[in-house]
């Protein structure tokens, strides 16, 4: 099976309908002693930021029945200044990255996640950044503060350039956000694409499927000579490499 093809050997349900409630019990249950531990040990939680993170993710999985597959996560070089762009499925795209996070890794979500008890004050200990999409100026500060965690502290950070989640794992068009990020710190843009999850985790309606999700992080694509007079062409240009692993939304 080539790269650019995936089966995930998708399963039934019941396994998922079973486990739905001991799962919700884990998330919030782990999010809880998260809470406790930022008021009694802050600096161990932060030291151990990253097993913690994917700790998180990969029992939710575990539980599930969902294995992941990462495939070219030497592309996210230690110590290096990257911005890993993702496909946006759904709300589940956040286990997914939990359980493939990597050191220094930081993301950029979706104020509407702080309505969730607790995930929002725990995603900002962690160093997170929410983006309110509807205030332009908190939207500019947000993506100052990832500029300055990019160029300043050679974070990598994370950001769905999709407009909106696409539920059936269609590519949607790009907004321009993240490639002026790229034009500010010149970081490397490093592509990170999930799939399958649109057919185990299709949203909230039905109960998860076993089966396989698989996550390929590309080469890093240089964006040292990139200009805002081509950057609809390097907008295009990666969101072509996207589309050699997902179907295209507007087509």
């Amino acid at each position: 099976m080539s790269d650019t093809a995936f089966d995930p050997q998708a399963g039934g349900r019941l396994r998922g309908a079973l486990m739905l409630l001991p799962v919700l019990i884990w998330a919030f249950g782990y999010m809880f002693w998260l809470l406790i531990v930022t008021l009694i040990a802050p600096n161990w939680l932060r030291r151990n930021n990253v097993s913690i993170i994917r700790r998180w993710g990969h029992v939710i999985l575990a539980m599930l029945g969902i294995r992941v597959e990462v495939h070219g996560r030497e592309h996210l070089q230690p110590d290096a200044p990257r911005l890993v762009l993702f496909n946006h499925v759904n709300v589940f795209d956040l286990v997914v990255l939990s359980a493939v996070w990597d050191e220094g890794c930081s993301v950029i979500y979706k104020k509407e996640f702080h309505k969730i008890p607790m995930m929002g004050r725990l995603m900002r200990f962690f160093g997170m950044i929410p983006i309110d999409r509807g205030n332009r100026e908190r939207a500019v500060e947000s993506m100052a503060e990832a500029a300055q965690m990019v160029r300043d502290k050679n974070k990598k950070v994370m950001i769905a350039p999709e407009g909106t989640r696409s539920h059936d794992g269609r590519l949607g068009a790009f907004k321009r956000g993240p490639f002026h990020l790229a034009l500010e710190t010149r970081a490397p843009v490093v592509p990170l694409i999930m799939r399958g999850l649109e057919t185990l985790v299709p949203g909230l309606s039905k109960p998860p499927r076993t089966g396989v999700l698989r996550v390929d992080i590309l080469p890093p694509i240089e964006t040292e000579y990139w200009s805002r007079r081509t950057l609809d062409e390097h907008v295009e240009a990666v969101r072509q490499r996207f589309l050699k692993y997902l179907p295209d939304a507007t087509a």
